[in-house]
């Protein structure tokens, strides 16, 4: 009896500790789960957000693929210096075969009934006037124009990711402006109730108080949508799912208030796009040369060595042989075809050529827009100081003033309201002033990958 209770009480204490211990893991699941939702979202610079979108573009991938492609047909094109190996089986039955009949009556065929023919053949390119090297440099120049065509990519989805960036933080900085003047409103609206209690103050100074709270509550609603559309637009970018969270660290400052010139001038080899049009060029001025090799000749080598019957000696057996040969092609008529096709590869030239001079029209209409609106917003950035200076020293006034029974609670609203719209205004023309400077570093091709 002591023996089974002995082993009862051991059973006990071990699924006591199994308890325990399954209790602990799920203890610090628990926990571990917890602490990983508390952790904020990584704070992202405007580097590292370039960074990421440029990693995670399906866009670039495909690029990337289209150039592995346009380097395999560069190595397809050199296949033209290598000889051309092949190995062949041939046979062939015939009934009833050729033969000579003699006067007697008797006969003798010059070929057998099944023909055999085994052999390995080189076929050699000797020269064709540089229609291989044509085709080379034909897809070389294609090539080049893939590789390209993603630095244009890369280009302009950096300054897209900049625009997205730095709306964000103009947005955050305008909803610490928006809860800065709640916060200053809802102490008037404190000071408008205390009035109100001693007779000083009506019902409707603190319906107005009110109403003034629910606007300013409205507006940093819709800046909080305006937000969170430029984060989902943002993420979408980055290629991270919609429900991770974003937060981003930078301030909306400008580094340099002034420019060198109102006009820089524009060195057209910075811009991925004229590059792009050049290797544009480059491509239909190798197709032209391409073209203009149809119509002329090649010379090629060829050599054969096999086994094959029909021999006279024995028709039926199998003797080794062996074929040396060099061929002449000379084209006499194409149908026209190298003709047209100069003149397609000339068109695309022309159109390259007008491609290149409305480039340079935007480029100069892009500079010196992005020049005008600097200037413009700087001049008003000036004008908006002075108005939050202004607007400052006239709460001072109004609140002194709506202390002492002279204005209505409205005036003293509607002075906090000048003073915030002022601080509005002062971020819009920064934020202006940040993304004129942004676009005429684009414009210059400036890269900021």
């Amino acid at each position: 009896m002591k023996t089974l209770q002995s082993i009862s009480k051991q059973s006990d204490t071990t699924m006591n500790k199994y308890l325990v211990l399954v209790l602990s893991l799920l203890g610090c699941l628990v926990f571990t789960q917890a602490k990983a939702q508390a952790v904020p979202a990584d704070s992202l610079s405007l580097d590292q957000a370039i960074d990421n979108v440029l990693q995670n573009q399906p866009s670039l991938d495909q690029i990337k693929a289209e150039v592995d492609a346009a380097q395999a047909q560069v190595q397809e094109a050199h296949a033209g210096y290598y000889p051309q190996v092949d190995a062949n089986a041939d046979y062939s039955h015939i009934d009833p075969v050729p033969s000579f009949t003699f006067a007697n009556g008797g006969s003798v065929d010059i070929a057998p009934y099944n023909n055999y023919n085994f052999n390995v053949s080189i076929a050699q390119q000797i020269y064709d006037f540089g229609r291989t090297k044509s085709n080379i440099e034909l897809a070389q120049s294609k090539m080049l124009t893939t590789k390209d065509r993603s630095q244009v990519v890369k280009w302009t989805l950096s300054y897209y990711t900049a625009h997205i960036f730095n709306s964000i933080l103009f947005l955050e900085h305008s909803m610490e402006v928006e809860d800065e003047q709640i916060s200053t409103l809802k102490h008037d609206l404190d000071l408008v109730k205390k009035r109100q209690e001693s007779g000083a103050a009506t019902n409707y100074d603190l319906l107005t108080t009110k109403v003034q709270i629910a606007t300013e509550q409205n507006r940093k609603t819709d800046l909080e949508n305006e937000r969170e559309q430029q984060i989902i637009n943002l993420r979408k970018l980055m290629g991270w799912d919609q429900s991770r969270p974003v937060s981003i660290k930078g301030d909306l400052v400008l580094k340099d208030s002034t420019l060198e010139n109102v006009l820089p001038p524009v060195d057209l080899k910075n811009r991925p796009d004229y590059q792009l049009l050049q290797d544009k060029k480059d491509f239909f001025q190798q197709q032209y040369q391409l073209a203009r090799t149809i119509e002329k000749p090649s010379l090629n080598a060829m050599a054969s060595a096999g086994f094959k019957d029909g021999y006279p000696k024995d028709l039926n057996r199998l003797y080794g042989n062996w074929v040396l040969g060099v061929n002449l092609k000379v084209p006499l008529f194409s149908g026209y075809r190298s003709r047209y096709q100069q003149q397609a590869a000339k068109a695309n030239l022309r159109s390259v050529t007008a491609q290149e001079n409305d480039l340079q029209r935007n480029i100069q209409s892009q500079v010196a827009s992005a020049s005008s609106d600097f200037e413009s917003a700087k001049k008003k950035l000036n004008t908006a100081n002075l108005q939050i200076e202004q607007a400052r020293e006239q709460i001072k006034l109004a609140r002194l003033r709506y202390e002492n029974g002279v204005i209505t609670s409205q005036d003293l609203l509607d002075s906090e309201t000048k003073l915030a719209q002022a601080r509005l205004q002062r971020l819009n023309y920064i934020y202006k002033m940040i993304m004129s400077r942004y676009d005429l570093d684009k414009a210059l091709g400036k890269q900021i990958w």
